[in-house]
């Protein structure tokens, strides 16, 4: 069956925004960010989301069915870190296979075999970053830092 793809990357049956998972950063604290999943096509989407860090993550729903031209929603829910990632960067990342479903299939009919490459199912791919948001340090008199505080620009340039 020919399907056209709907990513912007090509790799994908599904639109999907954004394109980079953000999360704000906050020390023990659990923090959540939306995840957009577009489906563009005249199929139904069986779609599933897999993540380098099941522990660390969960995503809800983490499986599903998209009919044609809709739209859903599903959060990722970060568990509270307890310390600050030691380059500031996350090495976490997603993956979200989509497959054509059979029309009026439903999200109970899901099942592992249908994304198995080896039983020769034609697999979408969609791989995703995460990334982390840093509050702007304050400075010592507790306004926002500015282009003129020596200090916050030199550890701005060794972020980079």
């Amino acid at each position: 069956m020919a399907v056209e793809s709907a990513s912007t990357d090509g790799a994908g049956l599904l639109r999907v925004e954004p394109r980079e998972l953000q999360f704000p950063f906050e020390l023990d604290r659990q923090l959540s960010c939306k995840l957009k999943l577009g489906n563009d096509t005249k199929h139904y989407v069986a779609f599933k989301v897999k993540t380098t860090s099941p522990k660390s993550f969960c995503v809800s729903p983490s499986t599903g069915v998209l009919q044609p031209r809709s739209a859903l929603e599903i959060s990722v829910t970060m568990r509270a870190q307890h310390r600050k990632p030691v380059d500031g960067q996350s090495k976490d990342k997603f993956l979200i296979q989509s497959v054509v479903a059979p029309d009026e299939f439903l999200a109970s009919d899901i099942n592992q075999e249908m994304f198995t490459k080896d039983l020769g199912n034609e697999i979408f791919e969609t791989k995703m970053r995460v990334s982390f948001a840093f509050p702007a340090k304050e400075t010592s008199n507790g306004a926002p830092p500015n282009s003129h505080d020596a200090g916050y620009l030199k550890e701005k340039i060794q972020e980079v």
